[in-house]
């Protein structure tokens, strides 16, 4: 199974209520469940679908980009003071625009 985009899976999640309400005056409720990869309509149809694992960890944990990022932070850090002693050069800059 092919990974499903986040606009694929919304507007599949977006058909299920259309169809789902119907006449009905209460709301219906959808369960994505990341785990599984399945999507569980009111009348209890599961869709699956495929996700990244990498994504689909990122999202059971709550990160974006940019907080996957800073889960590396001490390697990032270790990465730096390595090229400062390597490259100390294309550091000075950087530290005289700071002061």
């Amino acid at each position: 199974m092919k990974p499903v985009r986040r606009s694929v899976l919304v507007a599949l999640c977006m058909a299920l209520l259309v169809a789902a309400c119907g006449d009905s005056t209460s709301p219906p409720v959808v369960t994505v469940d990341l785990d599984r990869e399945e999507v569980i309509a009111p009348d209890g149809t599961v869709h699956r679908f495929a996700i990244d694992a990498a994504r689909r960890e990122a999202l059971l944990a709550g990160l974006d980009d940019i907080g996957l990022t800073l889960r590396a932070g001490a390697e990032i850090a270790a990465w730096q003071q390595t090229d400062r002693a390597a490259r100390p050069w294309a550091w000075f800059a950087a530290v005289q625009q700071q002061t």
